[in-house]
């Protein structure tokens, strides 16, 4: 939970998706400024 109120308090979001035998994928999107609406820098991370 402490990444997820970090990531909200930056206006941004955090996005998980998980297949049976495939591996999960989670998605931290964070907006380069405030005034953006559309998130730009995205980190993914598979395992």
């Amino acid at each position: 939970m402490i990444t997820k109120s970090i990531v909200e308090e930056h206006g941004g979001t955090i996005r998980v998706t998980s297949m049976e035998g495939r591996g999960t994928t989670v998605v931290v999107t964070i907006p380069l400024s405030a005034s953006v609406d559309v998130a730009e820098g995205v980190a993914v991370v598979a395992s």
